[in-house]
């Protein structure tokens, strides 16, 4: 599976193909979010129940099918739904989108079209589902805070970034045609985005106002760097850079840098006030390894090492533990103090023209379980 390839067959003139070598460079290996149907989704005659802790995703890029590998909290499986989303995907890795107990999936339609042009919306307390329609082409991110889910598409040299009130269904657009962006994250009121100056190949950090529909870049680097991952906290933003934990405060543009203990940072994932970064070569079974930076005494802890790519990282509040996805494996971490013990693990083997799309926590299972030791 190429999602790279299948997203350059989309934008159609030279132009956005030259500037497609920039998207999330996860996607060449197509881990991508997972989704769940169920009652009310376009399921195939399977009953929701939430007695589950883990889900993974395997799924197709030219059928309409996913299947749902469920486990419980030492993962072990316990279930399994098939369900009928076509192709259900991200362009590169990202980390689930779980929002109130509501998981946020991105259907992208058969790979050769990717023409699906809706979220979808799961509460995972009951199945119950709800599909917001953008009425866009090549989806490449969504994601969502305080009842507005955000879109970014691009196509045929335009960047379309939408905003829905989940309530009233109105969409707020900008359209853009000097940056090509490929991630965007919610602030406090604005949104920010990764993305590709059109002129210039520059890789650029923008900020994203959709009341005054502007795009205003915040950060520059050189194309040759790698910048795939983009967390906001408490008016900060916190991106990598050639091994540098850069801390960028949007009011008065102050930068701080922190030299990481290991190389190849990619993927971010914020929980609380600790942010978890994970140093890995995705495109090899090198040794990769974890690194925790706390973002009010800003030290920086190395938790652990561990062979192979990481492609997606979770952290279970209600367990206290880490999950960390690579090419065929799934394996849990405990967390305690500074340190991280491995668990459990599961090998993972899809068949046929299956490939694996990630996972997501089913925290309220986990929480029982905890409450029942």
């Amino acid at each position: 599976m190429d999602a790279f390839a299948n997203s350059s067959a989309i934008l159609k003139d030279e132009n956005m193909e030259r500037k497609a070598k920039y998207m999330k460079s996860g996607c060449i290996l197509g881990l991508l979010l997972i989704a769940f149907t169920i009652n009310g989704c376009r399921s195939e005659n399977q009953s929701y129940s939430t007695d589950y802790s883990v889900a993974v995703m395997q799924t197709m890029e030219y059928k309409e099918k996913t299947d749902f590998m469920l486990f419980d909290d030492q993962l072990r499986q316990v279930g399994e739904y098939r369900t009928s989303y076509p192709n259900v995907a991200y362009d590169g890795f990202c980390n689930s989108t779980v929002y109130g107990g509501k998981l946020y999936i991105n259907p992208m339609g058969h790979a050769d079209e990717r023409d699906y042009g809706r979220v979808v919306e799961i509460d995972l307390k009951d199945g119950t589902a709800k599909e917001y329609s953008f009425d866009r082409i090549n989806i490449v991110d969504i994601a969502y805070k305080d009842n507005r889910l955000y879109a970014v598409s691009n196509l045929n040299g335009v960047c379309y970034l939408d905003v829905m009130d989940c309530e009233t269904g109105e969409i707020s657009t900008i359209e853009t045609d000097t940056q090509f962006i490929t991630t965007i994250t919610p602030g406090d009121s604005d949104a920010y985005g990764i993305g590709v100056e059109f002129e210039t190949d520059m890789l650029g950090i923008y900020e994203i106002d959709f009341e005054e529909k502007t795009v205003r870049k915040l950060y520059e680097s050189d194309p040759d760097h790698k910048l795939d991952y983009l967390v906001y906290s408490d008016g900060n933003l916190y991106f990598v850079l050639d091994g540098l934990l850069t801390e960028y405060e949007v009011k008065t543009d102050r930068i701080t840098t922190y030299q990481l203990p290991h190389s190849n940072a990619y993927n971010l994932l914020l929980q609380d006030e600790e942010l978890y970064i994970g140093c890995t070569d995705i495109f090899s079974n090198a040794q990769s390894f974890v690194d925790r930076f706390d973002l009010k005494t800003k030290e920086i802890t190395g938790l652990l090492e561990t062979d192979g790519a990481i492609l997606q990282m979770e952290v279970s509040q209600a367990q206290d533990r880490l999950y960390l996805l690579g090419r065929d494996q799934l394996v849990q971490y405990a967390l305690e103090n500074d340190t991280a013990a491995e668990k459990n693990r599961v090998t993972l083997t899809p068949e046929g023209d299956y490939y694996i799309g990630g996972f997501f926590l089913n925290e309220k299972n986990l929480e029982e379980k905890e409450n029942e030791k």
